[in-house]
């Protein structure tokens, strides 16, 4: 019969606002309590990843010094470990975005958090409506080329 608009945007558009209302009816002592939880969680994700990446490194160097101290059985072979200590090297990771992550992260306030997830809301309300209407109008124009299509595959005098 007729195409149906996804409903994935007009979803994430009820969420976003019951979001949206759940963090403004908060009180500024609640405000406060979330917003630490939200830096706790951040502060505790980037110490994560950078672990994760220390860890990826570690393993990395162990690598490294193993092809170092490999004799390759030919001279026919030094190009081969040429070519893995600079992979070696082009693999491994620097902690530096993630040490400065955590510095912001500290000196940010808790309300810092709060605000900035009461701006996330907003933008997912935006972003959604958006995304709803332009659902709406490409199914609307869907369903209308089908129907100019079936009318003019019905008009008296065409071959059918």
């Amino acid at each position: 019969p007729e195409f149906q608009p996804s409903d994935y945007n007009a979803k994430r558009l009820v969420e976003s606002r019951r979001d949206l209302e759940q963090l403004l009816a908060l009180t500024d002592e609640e405000r406060i309590t979330f917003g630490q939880g939200q830096k706790d969680a951040r502060i505790k994700d980037i110490e994560k990843r950078m672990a994760e990446q220390r860890a990826e490194n570690a393993r990395l160097v162990e690598m490294r010094d193993k092809v170092k101290a490999w004799q390759p059985p030919t001279s026919e072979h030094d190009g081969l470990k040429k070519f893995m200590l600079e992979q070696l090297e082009i693999s491994m990771h620097s902690v530096d975005y993630y040490e400065r992550e955590i510095i912001e992260a500290k000196k940010s306030f808790a309300r810092d958090y709060y605000d900035e997830a009461v701006k996330d809301a907003q933008r997912e309300i935006e972003y959604s409506t958006k995304g709803d209407r332009e659902e709406r109008e490409r199914t609307d124009a869907r369903n209308r080329w089908v129907r100019e299509l079936r009318a003019s595959l019905n008009t008296p005098g065409q071959p059918n």
